[in-house]
């Protein structure tokens, strides 16, 4: 592989769980031709702060990269809009190089028989498809299997780094701004250290010991549903998202939300309609530690 003499920083954005392999070929593909990938693994979505840094992230990068799977993913209270279209629009609001990808109907079917019904959008099929369409009408080509998108990159990057003159990354030993760039790197490899640590850790706030507690001293008069336990919000949180990401309670919306309020104050879940709530990114990171305690 011959390394450019100018390396680009490029912004991968998708939706993360669901898409974790598609977002990986990507990355390694980047990494491939010689650039700097960059995306949302590094912060916490639903976050009003976090929103503002990536935003930043974006600006700062020299290509915006968009991966559409077939969810929608989770939604911005304000905007109404979820996190991969508010990261969309405002690359696109800035005029910045930008390339995207999609998932055919075929490959979507596949995924679905593969990975189960997580992997498609349930609660806003009218916004994913809506978006969908937006982001079909501009320069973007679809993806049946991982290879589809690493020479989507491979195609991509040469032409909107010689359409844009993209200055980019100058790598060590080229000229005088070496030492600068080097300095700007350790910056920024110690904000990423610290932000990532920071995410990992806390969950809206408040460490995993704290939310344990906390979710301990909810009790559950009555069943929340007729396949979960009596017991402390933590407790039913545990049984009921062992091997599933959603939860449909019974009763009227008011008796749940005594159970789901609580967790969605925690950025554990979100609700979806009726009185279905389900795990956010946040709320998946805290399952995984939860169930190997």
């Amino acid at each position: 592989m011959t390394v450019p003499e100018r390396r680009q920083q490029v912004f991968v954005s998708s939706t993360y769980l669901d898409l974790k392999a598609e977002r990986q070929s990507a990355v390694q593909a980047i990494l491939n031709a010689g650039h700097i990938p960059a995306g949302m693994e590094l912060f916490a979505a639903g976050d009003q702060s976090q929103l503002d840094l990536i935003k930043r992230w974006i600006e700062e990068s020299d290509i915006f990269m968009l991966i559409l799977g077939a969810r929608y993913g989770s939604i911005e209270a304000a905007s109404g809009k979820s996190y991969i279209q508010l990261e969309y629009d405002h690359a696109i609001s800035l005029g910045k190089p930008y390339f995207a990808v999609y998932m055919t109907d075929e490959y979507r079917e596949q995924r679905l028989k593969t990975d189960g019904s997580a992997v498609i959008e349930m609660s806003e099929p009218a916004k994913l498809r809506d978006f969908r369409e937006v982001v079909m009408s501009k320069h973007c080509s679809a993806f049946n299997d991982l290879k589809d998108i690493e020479l989507a990159v491979h195609k991509a990057l040469p032409g909107l780094i010689r359409d844009y003159k993209l200055r980019g990354w100058v790598r060590a030993g080229a000229n005088e701004e070496v030492s600068t760039l080097i300095a700007q790197i350790g910056d920024l490899q110690s904000k990423i250290s610290s932000l990532q640590l920071q995410s990992n850790q806390t969950f809206n706030g408040a460490t995993f010991d704290e939310v344990c507690e906390a979710l301990r001293w909810i009790i559950s008069v009555d069943p929340i549903s007729d396949d979960l336990p009596f017991g402390n919000a933590l407790h039913v949180f545990r049984h009921g998202f062992e091997n599933r990401n959603r939860i449909t309670m019974r009763g009227d919306r008011s008796c749940a939300a005594k159970f789901a309020d609580p967790l969605e104050r925690f950025g554990l879940v979100e609700w979806m309609s009726g009185n279905t709530i389900r795990l956010t990114q946040t709320g998946h990171r805290f399952n995984l530690r939860l169930q190997k305690t």
